[in-house]
């Protein structure tokens, strides 16, 4: 999630949290005095949550502070002074959840304590290209004292265009945040069919990537990344192709062929020829085929001219594949 996003929520540092992994965390270091540390010792509890139970298909990314330890169903916290992350009044502490494309986010757990509990546990949904527009997906209130576990139902799948924010507010100094658990569900492995959409016409301006016809013997790597106008050519769809895709189905078009040549198209980078994927035979020919590839770099294809020919060219979108 990009900094801003966090900053227009007003979040403070997430430095201390990090996640559990099911390992222990590094022990709280105490003083260098007998005394001290005895006095210390006298304050630490040990507490145990259960979490809600994960459905079928559902995962989970545990976002803890310190001393905390995730076991299965279960948190496990020390409860003292220099653990968690403590919030202080009018203060939020929080995560960004980060999830690939097409991520079904189910809910979002809090794991609490305080004498009194106060404030709220948020879920916020960032908008594309706006700074600080924001929704909220869910805030419930915090009430009573000692450990919860507040779940937020959220319902909704990331298409690569929002963000989001888990955090928590508090109107007193004695709240600490142990943990926040984010429950999902991934994206479906194998194909995905989507709407035909454009990402390249070499007729337009394809700004980052090159435009223009491709001449026999030469070759093109071109971004499959984000749709295109299909009058202007500028970016008017963001990833079309997720960063989870492996391969892409897509339909490739000549058009303003002259002479007779080749087109192949291969993994962004591999400019060596094995297979055409279309072929024409004379000039001013419009002609297409539907196909796949697996992708390159960066979600890149290389599109290759030889034959003699020249033409330009077109790729639209029908799908791609993950897993």
């Amino acid at each position: 999630m990009a900094a801003g996003a966090a900053a227009a929520v007003g979040a403070t540092s997430f430095a201390g949290m990090r996640r559990a992994g099911g390992a222990a965390p590094d022990p709280v270091p105490l003083p260098n005095t007998d005394v001290a540390a005895s006095r210390q010792l006298e304050r630490v509890v040990l507490r145990t949550e259960t979490l809600p139970a994960l459905v079928a298909g559902e995962q989970a990314i545990m976002y803890a502070g310190l001393g905390l330890i995730a076991l299965g169903g279960a948190l496990s916290y020390v409860s003292n002074p220099y653990a968690g992350v403590h919030s202080t009044p009018s203060s939020q502490v929080g995560v960004s959840l980060s999830v690939p494309t097409g991520t079904l986010i189910t809910a979002v757990d809090f794991c609490l304590y305080g004498s009194p509990r106060a404030g709220f546990a948020v879920v916020l949904r960032f908008l594309p290209d706006t700074v600080g527009d924001y929704a909220v997906v869910a805030q419930p209130a915090l009430t009573g004292t000692g450990a919860q576990v507040v779940s937020t139902t959220v319902g909704e799948v990331f298409d690569g265009s929002q963000a989001y924010a888990a955090y928590h507010t508090s109107g007193t100094s004695t709240n600490v945040l142990r943990a926040i658990r984010l429950r999902f569900v991934p994206p479906a492995q194998g194909f995905v069919a989507v709407a035909p959409k454009r990402v390249y016409d070499s007729r337009l301006n394809m700004t980052p990537d090159v435009n223009g016809a491709l001449a026999s013997g030469s070759n093109r790597t071109i971004s499959c990344v984000n749709g295109r106008d299909v009058t202007t050519g500028a970016i008017d769809t963001t990833n079309v192709v997720p960063s989870t895709a492996t391969s892409i189905a897509y339909t490739l078009t000549v058009a303003n062929t002259v002479a007779a040549g080749y087109i192949a198209v291969n993994p962004g980078g591999t400019s060596t020829v094995s297979a055409s994927t279309i072929n024409w035979s004379q000039s001013a020919q419009f002609l297409a085929n539907t196909t796949i590839v697996k992708l390159g770099p960066n979600r890149t294809v290389t599109v290759i001219a030889g034959g003699g020919g020249t033409a330009d060219f077109i790729v639209d979108i029908v799908g791609y594949f993950q897993g």
